[in-house]
């Protein structure tokens, strides 16, 4: 029911969650190689994959026309990466070192993304075009 870059922020971060879990439903699919061709289609992964391929493009391609793609894209880009490491930490016991500097570094740079993206999203090139392509089609 919203418009403008706070749908496509949302849509964006939707299809980056749908990239991450892609990526994990892949995994579990890779790890059924062993069991051969027809051993594969009785398990569960390749109808996964077939599923979640779908729904991920379906949410990328609607993240993309609910704004401009200077704003789906890069939400895309960070959201992706964040939500398979939180998988990977806590599906499959995965470790992130967060020794010495690094978890400060990873913060600080948390933070730059976060705050890069909402000031993308909200420079008035972008928002302006949008609303004046809005505009146009109101005429």
């Amino acid at each position: 029911r919203m418009g403008g870059w706070p749908r496509a922020a949302l849509f964006g971060i939707a299809a980056g969650m749908a990239d991450a879990f892609m990526a994990v439903i892949v995994k579990a699919f890779a790890s059924s190689f062993d069991l051969g061709f027809p051993g594969i289609l009785r398990t569960w992964t390749p109808y996964a994959v077939i599923g979640a391929g779908i729904t991920a493009m379906l949410l990328i391609q609607t993240a993309y026309q609910a704004g401009q793609p200077k704003i789906a894209l890069p939400v895309i880009t960070v959201i992706d990466p964040l939500v398979s490491c939180l998988i990977g930490v806590t599906l499959f016991g995965e470790d992130v070192l967060l020794g010495g500097l690094r978890a400060p570094l990873i913060g600080i740079a948390a933070g730059f993304m976060f705050f890069g993206l909402v000031a993308l999203a909200r420079t008035s090139p972008v928002t302006d075009a949008k609303a004046s392509e809005a505009s146009a089609d109101h005429e």
